[in-house]
Order: C-alpha cells, then sequence, then structure tokens
C-alpha cells in the first residue's frame, strides 16, 4: 500500500485480490495499516458509482465490519488515509484547516494543535490525536520524553536600548485606540530578529531574550544585563486580587522603566498606570512564541501562507472583558506580524475565548467515563503561578458543557514557581554568615550569584520529583567548595545537607514546601465545605498544572481528602483525579481543551453582550423634557461654523447585558460632517467606542458614566474602531453645494458645506463589521468599511 492508486483497473485487480484475502484468512486484514487505505481508495470510487462496482462494495463492506475504524486511530494513519482518498475524490482537498489552543499561563505557555481537511464539515478529534508545540529555543530539559518540555516561560527581558515602535493613537481628550492594526504596513521590532544567544558575552547587548533564555541567562554568574527590565509573571497584571499584590506591585515597577526608557508604550491617555500597558509586553513574547510554532508546523506538517488557522485562546474566569481584550490584541497583532498561515496583515484574527477551568475539564473529561451529566466535582488547577479551585457541574455531556460555577472560585499565588523562591531564600539564610566563601571566588561574585546555581537543578530535579510527605528521610548533598564545616548548620566538607526526616522539627525541604502545600490546602477545604454549605457533595478533585504534577501535593492533597472523607459532615469518599500516570494530566491540558471545544462550539452559554458598542457623535444639545435626559447638567460646546451647542457622546447599539443572536444587522444612523467654506481637505472620520461599564447612550464621553471604576482593571469607555476616509472630491468635482443658511440664536450661521453619511454596523458570529455610505441610501458607495473582533465582548465559550 505505498503507492497511490490512479486508475479504475487498479481498483478492481486490488479488490479481487482483497476478497481471495478475506476468504482466506478472515483475521489477517485486521490491521489499519494495511487495509484502511485500501478500504478508502475503494469507498472513494464507488462513491461515485456504486452500481459499477456491487461485487466491490461486498468486498468492503465485509472488510469494514473487521476492521471498522477506530475513533481513536492514530493522526498519522488518518492523514495518510486522508491523502490516499483525496487523489481519488473529487471534493476533496489536501489544503488543511489548523485549529491551534494557546494556553498564555503566568509562569508558563503551552500551545496545542490538531489539523483536518479544510472542507471536513464536523471535525471532531480525541485527546490522544492533539499534538503540542515542542522543541523551545534554548530549552535543555533532559527529564521529559523527547528531551523537550511541551511548554515555554512566559518570561521576556529587554535590553536597555529602546525599540522602535509606533505611537499609539491618543489624544488630549479622547482614550487610545486598543489597535491590533497598529503595524499593518509595517515590521515589529521583534519580527525579524534572530533569537538571542544566552551565552553571548554582551549582557548588554541588543538581545531581546524570552522562554527559556531568561532562565538561563537569569542564572549565570557575574551578570551585569539590568534585571529591573526582566518581566515575569505579567499575566498578573490583569488579575486584580489581593493575593497578587505583590507581584503586581513588582510589575509595576518593571514597566515603569521600560516606559521611561521608551522601550514599551504608555497606553491610554493618562498618566497613572493602566490595564493596557501590558499590551507590548504580551505582544512581544507572542511575536516570538508563534514565530517557533509557524517554524514547528512547516517542518513537521507542510504548513504554508495558505494555510488556514483557527486560534482557541484561554482566560482565566477572573478576568474583566477588558482583560480578555488585552490578551485577544497582543494575540491578533502577533498572528499578523508573523504572517501566520492565511492571516494577512489587514484580516481581523477572531480567536475563538474559552476559560482556563472548562477547557480543562473538557480535556480531561473527553472520553471519562466516570464523571455524568449533573455530577459536581472540582478542579484544582495548581500551575506556576497561580492555583485556581472551581466547582463544577456538568451541564452537557455531548459536548462536554460545564454549568455555571456553584460556588465562589478560589486562587492565590502558591505556584511551583514560588517553591523556587524559598528554595532561593532557605539556602542564602544559610549561607548569610559565610563571606568567606566571596574571598575564594572570582571578582564579582555574591552570595546571591552563587545560590542561583543551585536552582536551576532544583527547578528540573528536586521539586518535580521530591515527596517530602514520606516518612523516609530524604536527603541531599549540594556541592560548594571552600564552605567550612559546620554542624548546627549541616555544612559538611564543602556541601550544603538538605535533609528532612518528616518528624520533629521543621526540616530543610518542609521549609521549601510546606508554607505552599498548606496554602493549597486551605483552598481546597474552603471550596469542598463551601459546596457542603450548599447541599452539592463532591466526590472528585481533578488536580492538574505543573504543580499538579508534584509527588509532595499529590501526598499531601490524598491525606487531607482521606482525613476529610471520616468527618461525619461527609461522611463520602472523596477522590483525587490526577491521570492515568505518575505524570498526572499533561501541562498542556489547558491548551488541549481549548482545542477540543473550537473544534464543537455547541451548546456553549447564552450570546449576551457582557460590553457595549457604540458610535462616537457630535449631537445637539438637547437638555429640555422634549430632549435627552443625558444632557442635563453638562456643559456644551458652541460650534465655530453654524453656531450651535453641541456635545460629544457615546451612542451604543450593541448594549451590555442584551441577547444578540450570531447574525444582526443594526438600525443605521446618519452622521454629519461640517466644512467650513474656505477648508481645503475634508476629511471624514467615524469612531467605534467600547465601554464595560455602560450600555447608555447620549452621555458625554467623559461622563462618569463612560468612565472606568476607580481601579486600572476596568477601563473608560475606549476606541475599538475607526474609519478616516477623504471626501475632497465632492468640492472639487463640485458635486456638492454650500448648506442652507440657518439662523442660530442670534446670527447667521457661517457658510458651510455638510457631508451626510449614512454608518451601519452589521454582526457576524464575533466580527462587527461597520461601513460608511456616501450618499445614504441604498444607491449610495461604500467610503469606508472597516472590522473589529468583539471575541472578548461575550462570556468565554460563546460562538
Amino acid at each position: 500500500m505505498n503507492q497511490v492508486i490512479n486508475d479504475q483497473q487498479t481498483c478492481l485487480d486490488l479488490a479481487a485480490k482483497l476478497q481471495k484475502i478475506v476468504l482466506k484468512y478472515p483475521f489477517s486484514v485486521q490491521s489499519p495499516k494495511f487495509i484502511s487505505p485500501t478500504r478508502t481508495v475503494i469507498f472513494s470510487l464507488l462513491t461515485r458509482d456504486s452500481a459499477v462496482y456491487p461485487r466491490q462494495l461486498l468486498i468492503m463492506s465485509m472488510s469494514a465490519r473487521r476492521t471498522a475504524p477506530s475513533a481513536r486511530s492514530s493522526l498519522r494513519e488518518r492523514e495518510f488515509n486522508s491523502s490516499i482518498a483525496g487523489k481519488n475524490s473529487k471534493n476533496f482537498t489536501t489544503e488543511k484547516k489548523f485549529v491551534i489552543g494557546v494556553d498564555f499561563g503566568t509562569t508558563f505557555t503551552s500551545v496545542s494543535y490538531f489539523s483536518h481537511p479544510i472542507n471536513e464539515r464536523h471535525p471532531r478529534a480525541f485527546p490522544e490525536q492533539l499534538l503540542s508545540i515542542k522543541n523551545w529555543p534554548d530549552d535543555l530539559s533532559s527529564g521529559d520524553a523527547g528531551g523537550t518540555r511541551p511548554q515555554v516561560p512566559s518570561e521576556t527581558w529587554y535590553s536597555p536600548i529602546p525599540l522602535s515602535r509606533e505611537a499609539p493613537q491618543d489624544t488630549d481628550d479622547q482614550d487610545g485606540t486598543l489597535d491590533e492594526f497598529v503595524y499593518a504596513d509595517k515590521s515589529h521590532p521583534l519580527t525579524f530578529v534572530e533569537d538571542a544567544n544566552p551565552e553571548s558575552s554582551g549582557d548588554e547587548s541588543s538581545d531581546f531574550l524570552w522562554g527559556y533564555q531568561v532562565h538561563h541567562q537569569q542564572y549565570r554568574e557575574n551578570i551585569s544585563r539590568n534585571t529591573e527590565t526582566r518581566v515575569k509573571r505579567s499575566k498578573l497584571h490583569l488579575v486584580p486580587t489581593a493575593y497578587t499584590h505583590y507581584d503586581r506591585v513588582e510589575l509595576l515597577r518593571s514597566m515603569e522603566i521600560l516606559i521611561d526608557n521608551g522601550i514599551i508604550r504608555k497606553q491610554g491617555s493618562k498618566d497613572e498606570p493602566d490595564a493596557r500597558d501590558v499590551l507590548d509586553i504580551f505582544t512581544d513574547f507572542l511575536v516570538k512564541v508563534l514565530n517557533h510554532i509557524k517554524e514547528q508546523l512547516i517542518q513537521l506538517h507542510n504548513f504554508s501562507n495558505q494555510s488556514v488557522v483557527e486560534f482557541a485562546l484561554t482566560v482565566p474566569t477572573i478576568w474583566s472583558p477588558n482583560a480578555s481584550r488585552i490578551l485577544q490584541t497582543a494575540l491578533q497583532t502577533a498572528a499578523r506580524l508573523v504572517k501566520f498561515g492565511s492571516i494577512s496583515t489587514k484580516k481581523v484574527v477572531i480567536p475563538y475565548i474559552v476559560s482556563e477551568p472548562e477547557a480543562a475539564a473538557i480535556y480531561m473529561l473527553a472520553g471519562n467515563s466516570s464523571v455524568h451529566p449533573r455530577e459536581t466535582f472540582i478542579i484544582a488547577d495548581c500551575g506556576g503561578g497561580t492555583v485556581d479551585i472551581v466547582t463544577y457541574e456538568i451541564g452537557t455531556e455531548h459536548p462536554l458543557r460545564l454549568s455555571e460555577e456553584k460556588v465562589t472560585p478560589g486562587g492565590d499565588n502558591c505556584g511551583s514557581s514560588y517553591l523556587n523562591e524559598n528554595w532561593k531564600n532557605m539556602l542564602l539564610n544559610k549561607l548569610k554568615d559565610e563571606s568567606y566563601l566571596l574571598d575564594m571566588w572570582p571578582a564579582g561574585e555574591s552570595l546571591e550569584s552563587i545560590v542561583n546555581r543551585f536552582i536551576p537543578n532544583f527547578e528540573n530535579d528536586h521539586k518535580r520529583r521530591k515527596d517530602v510527605t514520606s516518612i523516609f528521610g530524604l536527603k541531599t548533598r549540594l556541592h560548594l567548595p571552600g564552605l567550612k564545616e559546620n554542624a548546627e548548620k549541616r555544612f559538611d566538607d564543602g556541601h550544603i545537607v538538605i535533609i528532612n526526616f518528616g518528624y520533629g522539627n521543621r526540616q530543610d525541604w518542609e521549609e521549601v514546601f510546606n508554607p505552599l502545600l498548606e496554602r493549597v490546602k486551605k483552598l481546597l477545604h474552603t471550596q469542598l465545605f463551601a459546596a457542603l454549605e450548599k447541599g452539592l457533595k463532591v466526590k472528585k478533585v481533578f488536580l492538574l498544572g505543573g504543580f499538579g504534577a508534584s509527588p509532595s501535593l499529590r501526598s499531601y492533597l490524598r491525606n487531607y481528602l482521606r482525613e476529610m472523607s471520616n468527618k461525619p459532615e461527609v461522611g463520602y469518599d472523596i477522590e483525587l483525579m490526577t491521570g492515568n500516570d505518575a505524570s498526572g494530566y499533561p501541562v498542556t491540558a489547558v491548551s488541549c481543551g481549548a482545542v477540543l471545544a473550537a473544534l464543537n462550539k455547541n451548546n456553549g452559554p447564552a450570546r449576551r453582550a457582557q460590553s457595549s458598542y457604540g458610535i462616537f457623535r457630535k449631537e445637539l444639545y438637547q437638555p429640555t423634557v422634549l430632549g435627552f435626559e443625558a444632557h442635563r447638567n453638562c456643559t456644551a460646546k458652541n460650534c465655530s461654523i453654524d453656531d450651535q451647542k453641541y456635545l460629544y457622546v457615546v451612542n451604543y447599539f450593541v448594549f451590555k447585558g442584551s441577547l444578540i443572536p450570531p447574525r444582526h444587522r443594526f438600525e443605521p444612523w446618519i452622521s454629519i460632517h461640517a466644512f467650513p467654506e474656505n477648508s481645503t481637505t475634508w476629511i471624514c472620520e467615524e469612531l467605534i467606542y467600547v465601554s464595560d461599564r455602560t450600555k447608555y447612550s447620549h452621555y458625554p464621553l467623559d461622563h462618569e458614566n463612560n468612565k472606568a471604576l476607580l481601579t486600572y482593571f476596568s477601563a473608560d469607555a475606549q476606541i475599538a474602531g475607526r474609519l478616516e476616509f477623504d471626501m475632497t472630491f465632492l468640492k472639487t468635482q463640485k458635486k456638492i453645494s454650500l448648506a442652507e443658511r440657518r439662523y442660530g440664536e442670534t446670527k447667521l450661521a457661517k457658510p458651510h458645506y455638510c457631508v451626510e453619511l449614512e454608518i451601519s454596523a452589521e454582526l457576524n458570529g464575533m466580527l462587527l463589521e461597520y461601513s460608511a455610505r456616501y450618499p445614504p441610501g441604498v444607491g449610495g458607495k461604500i467610503m469606508s468599511r472597516g472590522q473589529v473582533c468583539v471575541s472578548a465582548a461575550f462570556a468565554p465559550g460563546c460562538a
């Protein structure tokens, strides 16, 4: 079966031989590698004229009964079958669509994907058919299968050299566009920069470090690179909780330095911190991530500029629409900058947004018969930065959808990356009085740089394999040349001895692990008792995330759940679900679940808008009873052209809280632009605004209804899109006359021209399309059109 069958006679001969094999060796054709391509070819021919080949139809049927294609057949076989069938099917195309799930995590990012023929109407996939991106630059891991990890650190490290960027489109009285097209016809400064070599001698060079490059560089000896331009846990900038406060303060300090030095841009029109200030950091990182994904797909799957792509993006349940919109914009911009597949520089990227817990549940429960509809369970997503614990109920089984959260979710910054900090602090504390070591090491060394050498081994080995709850003693020796013996500190002949015997006083390993283990347990305890108070029986706790694979955390939580199960108020077993093998659920569970969710979007949440979209208007001031209540107590401005009083307002047409069908055309509205008689250029501008707070129209842009709350996590009404076009031809070609001179309050209006436009908007799925037509009406010509993705304006999971 290594050659492609191209003619009917060959197929007839093959069918005859196949029939003999089936009759003589009824069980010899069960190998999918042998029969599946054959069956596919015969079926392809029969679908064109089955009456011509009745005997072959019988043979195919006999073969199919013995070798029915397994739904869980490998992706390789699936692609091979499709490629053979494609040679003989009129309707088959070899072009593929790639569904790519992106889990932008606090400490690590993972990317998973699935490809299928572009004309496959209802593609489906099982978890084992999904693939994840590996071979990340400078990943030197050796512990995982294949020697590489399916995730990359969500970290960046900027050089002090400013990057050339376009300035945000801000004005004094209008908040700037969160513009995904800011680099539409230009190159992002990092798009074509070669990956930096973390071992290069120039720490202060122009190298932009990301991912594993940052990990390696930060632990080098005598490092002179400015650590204040290193950005980690940037995602926490958008998590408005008490437990993220310290990390956010550190982030703001780094971001202020980057903004002041022209390395990233200040977003918005205000001086104070803005949630959108993190946009460049997200985009810079995702540019590098998508560049690597593109390279891998080209090498492994013949990915090309014609390949169709759909992104599935995961977000925390706690995020606001504004936070989701920021990450959405960063992904959209990065995808265009790297020319990802068929995505052009002018094409709107529309990611499917799904919540992280739901994506994880979809992956974990796919094909899992242990959880049933209406059953309540807990997902404990223990990552590198945050631990999020949510209680859900199964809503629908096919496709799997979760109901709303049954109790208030819990979270804390007690992920596995903080183990590294505890480890470092413990060693620094042990060595704080050993200053003589600095005399024995090269100039420029510090105790911190010495301790840094012990962190990579802890990261890659100790914290992933140690079980500090074990009754057996744990003993590790760290070699440190020149260290003097000290029995009290457990320094032995040039070694630091790290111990834990599971008994008595607090020991070394417990000092590193126990504070975080206790905080995870506290979160789980709160969630379980909140469920009990609501009469919900939780019998399963699904543990996932990088920290979820820790033997210490697993044992600690199992012991706790065993105690809980024996309490009178519980009275039933609560099982800790950790996956099918010692490594637990993969760290790619969330990105894989995003792919599965994107492949079947049925039964998602109702399409209820979480944001309002409106048009910016110069509206005649009407504060009277017959006018607009919103105009009262507002200060209007006189127009220098017609001497009338106006307010600059936002009139919304998508209202927060309203149900909107996938396809909806809004009522058009008239927009009038006035130009003085002597003006030489007529530039018309129409602005689309988005607000996550209000749904009330006719209020000025600076009114409190269009303002955010007193926190930078929410945003003022901000520009979501704009149309800008030149109507000067109406004057130069004498296609318009001076407007009639109307009386103002006390004098004649100045001579002027009025350009009357029809503005229309239409929602198609998650794409809002808008246009300006002149003259208004059916016979008018479209002068300009625009598009904006509104995925973040709906609940995660909406299609």
